[in-house]
Formats: structure tokens, sequence, C-alpha cells
């Protein structure tokens, strides 16, 4: 099995190196709300047409915009940067080496015989569910279930915590790795699923106050197809109208406000929403488990990447949330425990304030339709080349450090809402 799983990282190291090679990473920096507009109106405009990946565009003059653009666009692309006078740096000319050197160094580390989970590496999604499995075999107080199947097959599992004293808490639901590329977010939900398992951690107390359940891979296709395939997939893998464009963003997906803004209908474009809500396997597993557990859950939180943000509803609007208070003291009690732990600095806010704006999505769906009182989605740090290749080597610590900002909004979320 192991010659095996090592030939088709190979396969994919090959089919990887026609992917990407020659794509330059570009960093903007605008200096007013003016060049803002200006480039945020590009993107709007542009990106379908000539298949640009904006990694980031916040709208927040100091914050860094990001966009991947293939070799026959580069020409287009810095004239009109050079045009509209935008200050930019090339800081990567050619991302297939980024990549390349993230699969090798994949391909070394798995190969260790250790059948314990590590956080020095990334882990396919057929390794993510047999851990899943032993760890339900050897704790009675875990349940894994298959509460649905992706559009090429594919279990989708949750993972139940509790203290097992037979009492029913009011409980958390976190998902994660929703977005294909975002490989630091499975591998904090495993983190996540590691400690509150592990009786000698002191994160197991946070069982005390609440149950746990926990989505490891909202997309286990996309998540597989950047392993084999295409690094920077970020999209589900169903069909859509044209054949050669698949995928749903399924954060684009959900039942409320779906399509009003921020969300694309061209099936082509990294954020299409799909031709109805909920048109994805994987958003209506998401939906069901949501619906399930909504009358005792009191805490939605998606972990995404790359950015350093703690956001909360809403992203269809700029209009805050009716209880926009209690949601920014849960998200400000995250960022400031990192920062007194280790320096890390989140912002925080409402997801169309701080970042952008954007329909359709998990923690609108959370706080507007099941009505979760409070839904956040924690941005990850990022890193390496173009955001998302956070170099495994990075794993640990930023998991480590990631945590301690999910401990202090569970207990703030249970302070608010007691069992």
């Amino acid at each position: 099995m192991l010659k095996v799983f090592i030939l088709l990282t190979l396969i994919a190291l090959c089919v990887s190196k026609k992917a990407y090679d020659g794509y330059k990473v570009y960093d903007i920096k605008c200096k007013n709300q003016n060049e803002l507009k200006l480039l945020e109106k590009f993107e709007a405009n542009e990106a379908e047409k000539h298949e640009l990946d904006f990694l980031s565009l916040h709208n927040n003059v100091n914050d860094v915009a990001r966009v991947v653009v293939k070799p026959s666009e580069q020409r287009f692309v810095e004239n009109f940067f050079k045009q509209n006078k935008l200050d930019y740096e090339i800081t990567s000319d050619n991302i297939q080496l980024a990549i390349d050197k993230e699969f090798e160094e994949f391909r070394t580390l798995s190969q260790s015989k250790s059948d314990e989970l590590r956080f020095d590496r990334y882990y396919r999604y057929e390794e993510i569910e047999r851990f899943l499995n032993k760890l339900e075999g050897s704790n009675d107080n875990v349940k894994v279930e298959n509460v649905g199947k992706t559009f090429e097959g594919r279990n989708i599992k949750t993972v139940t915590i509790t203290k097992g004293d037979g009492k029913s808490r009011n409980s958390v639901f976190i998902d994660a790795g929703i977005h294909a590329r975002e490989w630091i977010a499975p591998a904090m939900s495993l983190y996540l699923i590691d400690q509150l398992t592990d009786s000698k951690s002191n994160f197991s107390k946070l069982l005390d106050l609440m149950d746990f359940v926990i989505q490891p891979v909202v997309n286990p296709d996309g998540y597989d197809y950047t392993f084999r395939f295409f690094r920077l997939w970020r999209k589900t893998r169903s069909y859509q109208s044209i054949v050669s464009c698949r995928g749903v963003d399924a954060n684009r997906n959900y039942d409320f406000e779906w399509s009003t803004a921020g969300a694309s209908d061209n099936p082509c474009a990294e954020t299409y929403h799909g031709v109805k809500p909920f048109s994805e396997n994987e958003t209506i597993a998401s939906r069901d488990i949501i619906e399930r557990i909504k009358d005792k859950c009191k805490f939605f939180l998606t972990f995404h990447s790359y950015g350093n943000y703690l956001i909360y509803p809403n992203g269809y609007t700029k209009d805050l949330p009716e209880n926009w208070e209690d949601q920014d003291e849960v998200a400000k009690a995250g960022a400031d425990a990192i920062e007194q732990a280790t320096g890390t600095k989140y912002r925080y806010g409402s997801v169309s304030n701080t970042l952008y704006i954007a329909s359709g999505a998990s923690t609108d769906y959370a706080y507007g339709a099941a009505k979760i009182p409070i839904a956040i989605c924690m941005e990850l740090p990022g890193g390496g080349f173009f955001g998302f290749d956070l170099p495994a080597s990075e794993i640990e610590n930023t998991v480590k450090e990631s945590i301690i900002g999910v401990q202090a909004m569970v207990e703030t979320v249970a302070r608010k809402y007691p069992n």
C-alpha cells in the first residue's frame, strides 16, 4: 500500500508541473481608498475573463492584495498596474517551484511508518478517515458518523466528542476544509480533536463546558484533488453546466441570502454559488448536521485560511447583526488570548466590514437561518509563497497557537449561554 501511495503522489507531482509552471504571484499595496476601489473593480470585471486567482483582496488599505496570474495574462496585468500607478511586487516568478518543494516534502514525510497523529505533516483524506475510525474504536466518548457522500462518493464524516458522563450540554459545531486548498484548516481540526480526546491535555477540560461536533473536512473531493492534481483548487468537484469548469464555492452555496452579493453566477469562477442553494452534497451534509443540533448549539466555528482574522456575520451586507456586541466580545476574547500568549495579532469584526462582501456563506446561515447565537470564521495564518502553502514545519506552532484562541472563545460562549 505504501508503494502505491508514493506512486500516486509522484503522479500528482508530474501533473502538477503541467498546472502552474510559469505562474507568478503579485502582491499589491494600495495607498488609499481610491486605489483599493480601483483594484476591487478590476477584480470584479477582469478576474473571471482572464482567469486571475485573487488569493486575498480585503477592503482595508493596509492589507496586501495577492493575485496569481498565468503566463499568458501577465503582460495584461502588469500594464494595468503600471497605467494606474499601483505599487506591486512579484513575490514568486514561478509558483510551481514552491508547489514542487511542498509535494516533495509531503512525499518524504508520508513515508513515515508511525501510526500516531503528527503535526509536522499534512494528511490525505483517506489517512484522516483511518485516524477517525481508529479514534472511535479506542475512545468511548467519541462518535464518528458518515453524514453523507460527496459528489465523487467519499464519506463525509463528523466527530462528536462528549465528556462521557451522560449529561447533555450545549454544543459547539466546528468545521474545516470547505475550501480545498486551505490545508492548515483540516490540520487545525485534527489537532483540536486530538487535544479534546487526550485526558492529559488541558484543552480536554473544555468538555466540561460544551459538547463538540466537528466536521474535519467539509470538502473531501476538492481537498483530495489538491494533493493529486491542482494545488490551488478551491471548490467542490461536481459537474456544472460547462463540463470543463467543475465545482462550486461551497461557502457561497448556503441558503441564506444566497446569490445576493459577493458571489458569481459564472460556473468557471472561484466564487461560483451553484445553480441553487444547497446544490452540493457537501453543503447538504453540513446543513443537516446544523439542523439536527441547532437547538443546543450556541457556537458555530469554521476554520479557514489565510490571514489572522476572527470574523462574524453579516457577510452579505455591511449592516451588523442584531447581537453584534456579543459576537464581537467572543471574537475579541479569541484575539486577545492569542496575542497575550504569543504576540500574534488577529483582526476581528464582521465579514463584510473586515474583509469583503460574501453571500451564501456558512456563518451567515448558522446565525441567520439556524439561529445559532455566535458564528465565527477563524482565518488561520498563512505562509509560504502564495499564502496557502504554510510549510509543514510550521503546522505545530500554528495549531498550538490557534487553539488558545479557540479555548478563549468557547469559554466566553459558555459563560454567555450556560447549560
